[in-house]
């Protein structure tokens, strides 16, 4: 029941969120391969947004079919002389072929343009993402927020180095820090590491050591991850700074100095968690643990909407139920012209490369776990929360994803682009393509290891929303 709530819940805005997103990347990966098999001479037969039977086709006037299907999990280019959607060779129709048609027929094209064709979908990704973040980056500016620790977790490094709420990083084993977002970067490329790690504490300069390991953190969208991390936050601890008169929250008897550690059993440690978990369950009443004077207590709340909600956490405060949170760090909008935009937009690009395969790498070193991983429910329900934020966030988003999808296809994995790709170096090096039954397997290997990374990941979104 709740399972069906929650898709009740998510499909108003989830639904056309999680389209616009898988639209506007793959259309624009597929674009890449259409334009540059265009300019070759290739003849194109479809143009797919989604798989299976199609809910709207055409076709335009080079005999191309352009068509937008059911199932919403991708999208494909299919040349002449492919057997299917994977690009995998019709041996039998190339046998038939008139001289004519292998003018035409991506099988017969030179090496280096059908390299080119391949590539061009993943570059298509990341020159989708690099205009997004350049365009949002010179008209809106980009948020620089003071690497000010507002949490330490308990049990982590950091607490166990001797790290305190209100820190400010000023460097970590001799590179400077600037923005509290350039810390994750930093942290992740250490695992196993210890770190020098230069604070400002009250006005003086004093050096730390500590060695990030995996913890299970808080990730920005409020989901439980398990990641490499010193155990550090830029929330605010969940203490209660103010009670606004005859709000939710003063009705409820809470007070000043109030310290919120748990709701629902749940333990608490920054106020935005508090107000994510608000803002995720209003008209609902839930038990709230608090510790006042240092004694435990318990009081009911129901998040009503009727009650302001939560504001902008780029605000100095927040206000959730009435109840207001400490102060956050000022945090700076920095405004750029066109060509620092577009410099900051390849540097932003470059850092989600990066971070995707130092993410890759730790999963598989074993220094971190797949809970970081999301597959297409899990893709789902993070399009849903970024859409609340306002259609620039979901923008960000696309370009986030264009980044990853563009990335992941080049992946040396037969199936994906990255595998044609190998196959085309294979043939560079022999001076003949592979032989079928090399190729046929290989094909079939990465079938089952795509297939298997689809079932897996899904799991993994199935179980992050406890349906089993």
């Amino acid at each position: 029941m709740t399972a069906l709530h929650d898709l009740v819940d998510w499909v108003p805005l989830g639904a056309p969120a999680y389209l616009f997103l898988i639209t506007v990347v793959v259309f624009f990966h597929e674009l890449g391969h259409f334009s540059v098999a265009r300019y070759f001479g290739t003849r194109v037969e479809t143009f797919s947004i989604g798989f299976g039977p199609a809910i709207v086709s055409w076709t335009d006037r080079h005999n191309t079919k352009w068509k937008i299907s059911w199932i919403p999990f991708g999208g494909y280019v299919k040349f002449f002389g492919d057997a299917d959607a994977a690009s995998t060779t019709d041996r039998d129709a190339v046998e038939k072929m008139s001289d004519a048609d292998r003018k035409v027929a991506f099988p017969f094209k030179p090496l280096y343009q059908r390299a080119a064709i391949v590539a061009a979908g993943p570059f298509a990704n990341f020159i989708l993402a690099i205009v997004i973040f350049t365009l949002t980056i010179f008209f809106f500016g980009r948020a620089i927020e003071p690497p000010v620790i507002g949490l330490v977790y308990p049990h982590s490094a950091a607490e166990a180095a001797g790290i305190k709420s209100g820190d400010i990083v000023r460097s970590i084993n001799g590179q400077a820090i600037h923005d509290f977002d350039d810390l994750p970067a930093v942290i992740s490329l250490s695992a196993g590491q210890d770190l020098a790690i230069e604070l400002e504490r009250d006005g003086r300069l004093l050096t730390v050591h500590a060695t990030p390991r995996l913890m299970t953190v808080t990730d920005p969208l409020g989901d439980k991850v398990k990641s490499i991390a010193l155990g550090i936050g830029h929330d605010v601890p969940a203490v209660v700074s103010k009670v606004l008169p005859g709000s939710v929250a003063d009705k409820a008897g809470l007070e000043t100095g109030d310290v919120i550690t748990a709701i629902d059993n749940q333990p608490i440690l920054g106020f935005g968690e508090f107000a994510a978990f608000v803002d995720g369950h209003k008209d609902k009443s839930f038990a709230l643990s608090l510790r006042r004077s240092g004694q435990p207590l318990t009081v009911h709340l129901t998040a009503s909407t009727a009650t302001k909600g939560i504001d902008n956490p780029h605000d100095e405060r927040a206000n959730v139920l009435g109840a207001v949170s400490p102060p956050y760090p000022k945090v700076t909008i920095v405004h750029y012209g066109p060509v620092q935009a577009f410099g900051a937009a390849l540097g932003q690009t470059w850092l989600i490369i990066k971070g995707t395969l130092i993410t890759i790498w730790q999963i598989v070193a074993g220094y971190s776990d797949t809970s970081q991983l999301h597959g297409p429910v899990g893709v789902a329900g993070v399009a849903k929360k970024i859409a609340s934020l306002g259609f620039l966030a979901l923008l960000q988003l696309a370009a986030l994803m264009s980044v990853s999808i563009g990335l992941i296809n080049l992946f040396p994995i037969p199936l994906l682009d990255g595998g044609h790709l190998l196959y085309y170096g294979f043939e560079a090096v022999l001076g003949r393509p592979l032989g079928e039954r090399a190729q046929d397997l290989g094909f079939r290997l990465g079938l089952a290891v795509v297939l298997g990374l689809m079932i897996f990941v899904t799991w993994n979104d199935l179980a992050r929303l406890n349906l089993f």
